[in-house]
């Protein structure tokens, strides 16, 4: 990782655990492997800047520190799986893995822009957003922000964080040998024993939260399928139109058929085309719905969760046995995953009113786009040599 200390010690901010924000994701690097089955992957840049001590004082300073930190996807999906099982009781943010990601692998073909190879896929441009939310949502967690988890995952050079990745999966392994326990082997017991759970010992706003994210998952499923079939019309729209990216081999011709291929790839999609503020609105409607939906199921797991906790303690008392879980550990557990749920809450109504505004603009945006026949056919024909450029008009 690289870092970067604003100021002297003790001079910009005299108050330390105030800030703690992840910029952005906006730059991203392919990285081609090379021999044997490896694949090419993309590389996401973190930036984390924030003054609290636990960041700052193995710095020797008490003010704002930068730390950029190059990560790939796998990289965060182990952050996630970490956070998870560290904090069952707390919603932790989804990555970007909603259904409709399977569909973007096809985004470039039928919206992508030919004249332009080296653009991001649609699919990276995707997870960088959906990745952007993911940290922001963690940087306003007070347990996910100060977790060792997500120390680890910061500061760690990319070697070392790939060794205790390898590790922990490891140590995972041999535990789940030696027990069941975990949220694992509890999801796995609640669906054995059909569990029905005496809801006295919850607080009962968690109560009425697991009926909100009932009702919340009917929404996404919904609003799922209303995307699914917007993205059938576009593709029926442009099917007819989509051209492959020009062949290899074409590169290698002189420049007037290169030139010809080119325009003639762009009228063809030209007559039936999204604008690129509609795919900058499709593409948004997509990462905002994951991510709602991802909260909603990430809070049902807490639910599910504290539950687990509730009946195990029930089942204690009726047992006369003592439990693992006390009362008033089950309280602070409650408590915690409240304060999140809040923030959801807070969250929760303009977010779905900027996807159904944006999902209705779509729906009645779908008029092709205008083709500047000007912008891409002058240059064309200005390269074109005139038939009597050498013999001055004899052959006319």
């Amino acid at each position: 990782y690289q870092r970067r200390v604003h100021g002297t010690s003790g001079s910009s901010f005299s108050q330390p655990n105030t800030i703690f924000t992840f910029r952005d994701v906006k730059e991203v690097t392919k990285v081609s492997a090379s021999g044997g089955l490896k694949l090419d992957y993309w590389i996401y840049g973190v930036v984390l800047e924030t003054d609290y001590e636990s960041w700052t004082k193995p710095r020797g300073t008490r003010d704002l520190v930068t730390i950029k930190s190059p990560r790939r996807y796998k990289e965060f999906e182990w952050l996630h799986e970490a956070l998870v099982e560290a904090f069952p009781e707390v919603i932790v943010p989804p990555l970007p893995g909603f259904a409709l990601e399977g569909m973007l692998d096809k985004v470039d073909n039928v919206l992508g822009a030919p004249d332009q190879p080296n653009e991001v896929p649609a699919l990276v441009t995707y997870r960088m957003r959906g990745i952007t939310l993911f940290l922001n949502w963690i940087a306003k967690s007070p347990q996910l922000c100060t977790s060792r988890e997500l120390q680890l995952f910061v500061e760690l050079s990319s070697e070392d964080l790939a060794r205790h990745i390898t590790d922990w999966r490891s140590s995972r392994e041999k535990h789940a040998k030696k027990s069941s326990g975990g949220l694992s082997g509890m999801m796995f017991a609640l669906k054995k024993k059909a569990m029905k759970v005496e809801l006295t010992l919850l607080d009962p706003e968690i109560v009425r939260a697991k009926a909100l994210m009932k009702e919340t998952e009917s929404i996404v499923m919904h609003l799922k399928e209303a995307i699914e079939k917007l993205w059938d019309q576009i593709v029926n729209l442009c099917e007819g139109y989509v051209v492959e990216r020009l062949d290899p081999s074409i590169q290698k011709a002189d420049e007037v058929t290169q030139a010809i291929v080119k325009t003639a790839v762009l009228a063809k999609r030209a007559g039936h085309s999204f604008s690129l503020e509609s795919e900058e609105m499709f593409l948004t409607v997509v990462v905002e719905l994951g991510f709602y939906g991802g909260l909603a199921a990430a809070a049902k797991r807490a639910i599910t969760n504290l539950e687990y906790q509730a009946d195990q303690i029930q089942q204690a008392k009726k047992a006369n046995k003592p439990h693992i879980t006390t009362e008033a550990e089950l309280q602070s557990a409650s408590e915690k995953f409240l304060a999140e749920f809040r923030r959801f809450l807070e969250i929760r109504q303009p977010l779905l009113k900027c996807i159904l505004s944006n999902f209705t603009s779509l729906t009645s945006n779908l008029d092709p786009q205008k083709f500047n026949w000007e912008k891409h056919c002058t240059p064309l024909l200005n390269i074109i040599p005139e038939p009597w450029a050498e013999d001055d008009g004899a052959s006319l």
